[in-house]
């Protein structure tokens, strides 16, 4: 058992194999209540966004989760009017998914990938502007499953599918890393006193040096 952040909630990690795949499950206990069954939302509504379930839900801008887990591709188990899972970028994307339903667990496919993330800080401790998470794999030399998530940007999150389209099936060596940045189809809203234009300058930078880093690794 692994305590979250407060001890309101608890989380489980449970593994299982589906179609040959390791499934991780991060399984949520709803917050404890007086009554069985029963959830304090108004509790929820202050401290769950502290907790897994709560940085999923609240997209808080200090979370660093929710960049990691949309390129990772993760479900959400749902509990109220909506009881199945959904694509975690769909839930984001869709407050009708938000309203009226509480979320039990977590499950993303355990697979071994070359990974790069960066949050954009001040200082340490700060609120990020932006996070950068770039994930991919290159048997052979060549890209295979790239998937580029940007947190942080108008509509909270963008993933740069024209990005990850360029790289796919190419060489390290066929990939222009100052080229591929061309394709940051993604804006920013002014924030921390740095202009829409900056933000994007500086998250094209940390895209590339992320592809840098991984296609010579």
């Amino acid at each position: 058992m692994i305590n979250t952040t407060r001890p309101l909630s608890i989380c489980e990690i449970a593994c299982s194999r589906g179609s040959g795949n390791v499934i991780i499950t991060l399984r949520i206990f709803a917050i404890r209540s007086l009554e069985p069954g029963v959830i304090p939302l108004s509790i929820y509504k202050y401290f769950g966004q502290f907790n897994l379930s709560g940085s999923i839900a609240l997209f808080p801008p200090w979370s660093d989760l929710m960049g990691p887990l949309i390129a990772l591709g993760a479900d959400v188990s749902l509990i109220g009017k909506n009881k199945n899972n959904v694509n975690v970028a769909e839930y984001a994307s869709n407050r009708d998914l938000v309203k009226g339903n509480l979320i039990t667990g977590v499950s993303f496919e355990l697979k071994s990938r070359l990974s790069y993330y960066y949050r954009e800080s001040r200082t340490s401790v700060d609120y990020p502007a932006f996070t950068v998470t770039i994930l991919l794999n290159k048997p052979d030399d060549a890209i295979v499953d790239p998937r580029v998530v940007i947190s942080g940007c108008t509509g909270r999150f963008k993933r740069l599918d024209e990005l990850e389209e360029y790289l796919k099936g190419k060489s390290a060596r066929e990939i222009d890393v100052t080229g591929a940045v061309s394709f940051l189809n993604v804006d920013f809203p002014s924030k921390k006193n740095m202009t829409p234009e900056y933000l994007k300058h500086l998250a094209g930078v940390q895209v590339e040096r992320g592809l840098e880093s991984l296609l010579k690794g």
